[in-house]
């Protein structure tokens, strides 16, 4: 598997195209962690179907590594938690993957001083 080892984060892999990179990056033997705001605990405002967990469990039956977490990723605290989690947890990766299909609300308003578009980096520094 060409991704096998690596580490990937998807945000908004809820449904849409984030939940088709999280998906694709899966097969592809990334280790996913699929990131969003709805999960069944708290599903979406607007009455929109899908979770979080939804798509790690479909990757986890396609054979793949996913864990679901809930970040909100217009708030600096959460995005610097999650990635303290992923590199706490993936310290022996040589060269972890970070892959973020970014909301509107992030794209129009950079909140933080990392760059968390397509980047490769050993230690999700910016």
């Amino acid at each position: 598997m060409p991704l096998s080892g690596q580490v990937a984060v998807v945000a908004g892999a809820t449904r849409g195209a984030g939940r088709g990179i999280a998906l694709a990056l899966g097969e592809a033997g990334a280790a996913v962690y699929c990131t969003g705001r709805s999960t069944r605990d708290n599903p979406s405002p607007y009455k929109r179907p899908a979770t979080i967990e939804e798509t790690a469990e479909m990757i986890a039956t396609a054979g793949g590594r996913a864990v679901a977490i809930r970040v909100d990723h217009t708030l600096e605290s959460e995005v610097q938690a999650l990635f303290e989690r992923v590199d706490k947890e993936h310290k022996s990766t040589a060269q972890p993957l970070a892959h973020i299909c970014e909301t509107a609300q992030r794209s129009r308003s950079a909140r933080s001083s990392r760059s968390f578009h397509c980047t490769r980096s050993s230690r999700f520094e910016s």
